[in-house]
């Protein structure tokens, strides 16, 4: 594989028809239990230009196990960092793969303040700040089993997932006070 062609990959943001909820995104809720905080994944893809379906080959897989984990409290407080999740068994060269993509996208994003706790904020600002400094500017919109994906501007993902995201904060914030 060589580095000349992996350049080519356009990091996106998966998203899934018909879906709401984490599961608008592909991933799982990691809601904290002291209903003050929570803390969610946003998955990264690559995706390879004239592909019909979009489909990971070897050239970007090395991107399916990489995304922003998110932590928001119900006090303001956001904190987005760019992380391996969900890895299991891999082989060496997997590993490589994954993290000259890591290198490559810290590179590139290195004006956000990856694991920074920044307050008086919101999950919408901080996922618009870490979205553009990694240059992502779309996202994938996966439908059934044999359907070509489309794409959408990525703010409107981002708005998705930060309207949950906020309602499910503002259901603890409103079990703190009962």
């Amino acid at each position: 594989m060589s580095m000349k062609k992996s350049t080519k990959t356009e990091i996106v943001i998966p998203t899934w028809a018909g879906s709401t909820g984490p599961g608008y995104w592909g991933d799982r809720d990691y809601s904290a239990y002291d209903d003050q905080s929570s803390s969610f994944w946003v998955s990264l893809r690559g995706v390879l230009p004239g592909d019909r379906h979009n489909d990971m080959n070897d050239v970007c897989r090395a991107v399916s196990d990489i995304g922003l984990y998110v932590y928001a409290t119900v006090a303001s407080t956001v904190s987005i960092d760019l992380r391996l999740h969900d890895v299991s068994s891999m082989t060496l060269r997997e590993c490589e793969l994954r993290i000259k993509v890591m290198k490559r996208l810290l590179v590139k994003g290195k004006v956000y303040p990856c694991s920074d706790f920044a307050r008086d904020t919101n999950v919408h600002a901080e996922l618009t700040k870490a979205v553009a400094a990694l240059g992502i500017k779309r996202a994938m919109i996966h439908h059934d089993i044999n359907e070509p994906e489309t794409f959408e501007l990525e703010g409107l993902a981002l708005k998705r997932i930060s309207d949950c995201v906020d309602d499910r904060l503002n259901r603890m914030n409103l079990r703190q006070v009962a």
